[in-house]
């Protein structure tokens, strides 16, 4: 979770003839709502099978993450990155990129096969290839 907060308090209560109750405590968690996940170009280069993703978030920290999620192939089959070659590179600002070599060619338009989560938990909009060379 991200930034998750909570807040401790004690209450206790008096009535009108002055007698208090026993101290009662009370914990609130807030949790901040997810961020707001885009994918803003795609592209692919089939001699190298290097996918290229740049990517951004509504919330800029350094402790924010996204991860590419398993995403419909070419071929029709689900790709999933094997663990940690999905991660994106948080580039400050609120900007992310992503590139791999020997990644399975998505789903070509009008497929929107790819997408991004984000430690902040956000997910983008599904998003197609913008270019396949």
């Amino acid at each position: 979770e991200f930034r998750r907060v909570l807040f401790r308090s004690q209450v206790v209560a008096t009535d009108t003839a002055g007698v208090s109750s026993a101290p009662a405590v009370t914990t609130v968690t807030v949790t901040p709502p997810a961020d707001t996940v885009q994918i803003t170009n795609a592209q692919f280069r089939a001699d190298k099978q290097r996918l290229t993703l740049t990517a951004t978030s509504s919330v800029v920290s350094p402790d924010v993450t996204l991860t590419l999620q398993p995403y419909v192939t070419a071929s029709g089959a689900t790709f999933t990155p094997p663990g940690g070659t999905g991660t994106f590179t948080n580039t400050g600002g609120g900007t992310y990129s992503f590139q791999a070599d020997n990644m399975p060619q998505p789903a070509a338009p009008p497929a929107t096969p790819l997408t991004a989560r984000s430690s902040a938990g956000g997910i983008s909009p599904p998003h197609g290839l913008d270019r396949l060379r």
